[in-house]
């Protein structure tokens, strides 16, 4: 009898680990979409600064951000 109770034991362990996995990889996904949603975010901020500053008067005193 301990033979067939390892066995389903087993077997549990294994349908409970790929309902981990399964449940992870749901996981990432989220995380990935929030990466993406801050990185475009982060994107938009970058161009905001970068427009100011070359809107700005050179002379002000404030240093030129970009390649110009």
């Amino acid at each position: 009898m301990s033979t067939v109770g390892g066995f389903f034991k087993t077997f549990r362990d294994a349908v409970l680990i790929a309902d981990r996995v399964d449940r992870l990889g749901e996981h990432c996904k989220t995380l990935m979409t929030d990466v993406r949603d801050h990185e475009h975010r982060l994107i938009r901020l970058e161009t905001m600064v970068e427009m100011t500053a070359r809107m700005s008067p050179r002379g002000g005193g404030q240093p030129k951000l970009g390649k110009d």
